[in-house]
């Protein structure tokens, strides 16, 4: 398989990021609602076509997955060894309600599990991206810093992350399962990226979600040392035919202590 540069997915999620910034500052927030109700806007678009393009001349012989390109039938996909998965504007509810929580998130699929991610979030000015060197956070203007997540939590101040729409009552059980002090909602990949970074300690999602919302969070989380599950307690895998997720649990921290996908089990609702 060919090597990867990473410096030149970084590129391409910074121009994707400043196209996206350009419909954001200009207040072009015309939608339109795709097939699953979910809001499709001119910055979805434009940020796609940027992403595409871009690994197609780089890398035209790796097949690549977009939110909003065609989606491919499981029959001429399930027996790739390597393919890009990419959401071009991961929060795009944010990005129309102006809350800056959203990104760009670009992954590399191999043998079913991320091994390369890149999440930029443009408005916030923040960049992660991890490969087989390690997983990194940097700041505009600064220099990037590894991020490593520590081996145990603490556990008098547990913290944890849901996305915006997840429900109260779940919320209410994330709290009571997992005795957290804190929680907050943040949307997007971001909340990925903050158990990387050692601001939380578990991302509880007990809603569908697609492959290409996660895929990138979660190859910076691992690479950082975090681990995320399945509903099964399974490592989190990839092109599946549905390419949804049931729901999915992750933790900010190296070592399973026994809680991991059992309390993601427990605090299941109907």
């Amino acid at each position: 398989m060919q090597s990867i540069n990473l410096q030149n997915i970084i590129a391409l999620a910074l121009r994707a990021g400043k196209a996206i910034m350009e419909v954001y500052e200009s207040g072009d927030f015309q939608t339109t609602l795709k097939s699953d109700s979910s809001p499709l806007t001119r910055a979805d678009k434009q940020s796609h076509r940027i992403i595409v393009e871009g690994l197609s001349n780089l890398y035209p012989q790796i097949p690549i997955i977009s939110e909003e390109g065609l989606q491919i039938p499981f029959k001429v996909r399930e027996r790739w060894k390597e393919f890009w998965l990419i959401d071009p504007l991961d929060g795009t509810k944010e990005f129309v309600k102006r809350n800056h929580q959203f990104t760009v998130n670009i992954a590399l699929i191999r043998y079913k599990y991320p091994v390369l991610g890149v999440v930029y979030a443009p408005a916030l000015q923040t960049l992660y991206f991890a490969d087989e060197k390690g997983a990194y956070k940097q700041l505009d203007g600064e220099l990037p810093f590894k991020l490593v997540v520590p081996h145990y939590p603490n556990y008098y101040s547990l913290r944890s992350v849901s996305s915006e729409n997840e429900s109260q009552s779940t919320e209410i059980l994330i709290k009571k399962a997992l005795e957290v002090k804190t929680h907050t909602k943040i949307g997007s990949s971001l909340k990925f990226c903050l158990l990387a970074e050692n601001k939380a300690d578990y991302y509880v999602r007990n809603k569908p979600l697609m492959e290409w919302d996660a895929a990138a969070g979660q190859a910076i989380l691992e690479t950082s040392g975090g681990r995320v599950y399945d509903a099964q307690g399974n490592r989190l895998s990839y092109n599946t035919e549905t390419m949804m997720f049931e729901k999915l649990f992750a933790i900010g921290y190296q070592q399973n202590d026994g809680i991991g996908w059992k309390t993601l089990q427990n605090i299941s609702l109907s």
